[in-house]
Formats: structure tokens, sequence, C-alpha cells
């Protein structure tokens, strides 16, 4: 892409996700102080809306970032970023309207599994249990484990398809969401929904309809913090993020 035609589109976005409406060539000039004229912005947003990266809501209306830039936008901008949990996530998830899911747990290792008179299996964390009732199957699967961290235990339970056990050991995690009222949106039905959870999602970013869905992980002292944030695609993410540094 043109350099010229790449900054119009990026001053577009950029300015698209504070005003959060359709501009004019001139108002995009005003705005974002571009070093263009505005016929020759005008000029770039038409080979914008030719590469379906700008839309028009009619052929006189302003023009706006498409749902195909903003991923691409999105994808770039957000790769070295992670959530910014120092600020009040229930706050900003409420103004920007967003849904915030955090997971919290310590990555404890399974140190010992006992089996009480063929009656209980107890798996010994560092910290804590989790019991279940005898299976011979079961408690053979948990000895050739013993050593796993919690959360590889619970992924591979998971994966086997263990559900009852998994939700077992999902007791060990906490979980706070703020904005619930969000899956109320017409365009969310419950279905769709259940997607926004953490084992559907790899770290990082993924998409799902207009929707953006971004997921970190912080560790602290051997306390795990999952994070995931969902919300449309023109929202202002930099808002709820920070650049990553050393470490993290």
């Amino acid at each position: 892409m043109n350099k010229k035609v790449e900054l119009v589109l990026n001053e577009l976005i950029q300015v698209y996700l504070t005003k959060s409406e359709p501009l004019s060539s001139t108002k995009l000039k005003e705005i974002a102080n571009l070093p263009f004229s505005a016929s020759s912005i005008r000029s770039y947003l038409k080979k914008l809306e030719e590469n379906e990266l700008v839309e028009k809501e009619h052929f006189s209306s302003g023009s706006y970032p498409s749902v195909k830039a903003m991923k691409s936008f999105w994808r770039d901008s957000l790769k070295n970023r992670t959530v910014d949990d120092e600020i009040d996530l229930r706050e900003k998830a409420e103004e920007l309207d967003i849904y915030v899911m955090i997971e919290m747990f310590e990555n404890q290792l399974l140190v010992n599994v006992y089996n009480l008179n063929n009656k209980f299996i107890v798996l010994e964390f560092e910290k804590d249990e989790v019991v279940f009732k005898y299976d011979d199957n079961l408690y053979t699967l948990f000895k050739s484990v013993k050593g796993i961290l919690l959360d590889e235990l619970r992924k591979y339970l998971l994966h086997i398809g263990l559900k009852k056990e998994y939700e077992s050991i999902k007791k060990l995690y906490k979980y706070e969401a703020f904005n619930k009222k969000f899956i109320y949106k017409e365009d969310i039905n419950t279905e769709s929904f259940e997607k926004f959870n953490f084992s559907s999602y790899p770290k990082g970013i993924s998409f799902f309809d207009d929707y953006l869905i971004f997921k970190t992980m912080k560790n602290s002292n051997n306390v795990y913090k999952n994070i995931l944030l969902v919300g449309n695609i023109y929202t202002d993410f930099f808002e709820v993020t920070k650049p990553v540094k050393g470490g993290e």
C-alpha cells in the first residue's frame, strides 16, 4: 500500500476510535493535521474504498474504516500490548461497553495422590486438595500424572473429555466478570456468548464476527491471572491496554 494512503487510513482509524462518526476528507485533514490537500485525501479514501478498507453509509456521507481494516489494524497494534490491570477494569468495562473476565489461580504442583479405602481419591496439591469418588481408572490416571502443574492438569482433563473432573479442578480458580449486560446485546445470543471463554481462544488477538477478543496472562509470585476482553471491533482498546514490558 502507498505510504500516503496507509497514513490516511491509519489517521482515519485513530480519529474514528475517538469520534465514532464518519469523516469527510476536509474534516479528517483538519482533525488529523494531514499534510495533504482535501482533494488528495478524498482520492486516497477512494482507493481505500476500492480495496474494501473504507466504507460509506451512502455516496455523499463521510468515510469510516471497514471491519477488514480494523482487524488488520488491531492485529498490528495489539501484538506488543497487554491488558492494563493497574486501571479500574470494572469502570472501563462499563465506560467502553466491553466484557471483561478475569481468571486467577496459583499454579501448584500435584504432589501426591491418595486412595482412601477405595472410597475416595485425594489429589494433594502444594496448598490445596481436591477429592473425587474412587474409581480404579481415575486413580491410575491421576497417579500417572503426579507432579503435573494444576493448569496443565485442568487442560488435560478437558482434552480427554473428563468434564466432571475438570469442573472439580476449576473450583481452585477464582473468577470475576465485569459488564455482564454485554451478553444481552441483540447481536449476541447465548450460544454465541459461550464462545467467549478462556479455553476457546489462545493468548493474543482473535475475532468473532465483528467482535475482538483479546486474551493475556500475567504471573506474579506464581499467582496467574488470565484476562479476557471482548468488545466491538470499533472500541478503543488502547484505553485498557499498555505496551508490554520486558518479562511480561
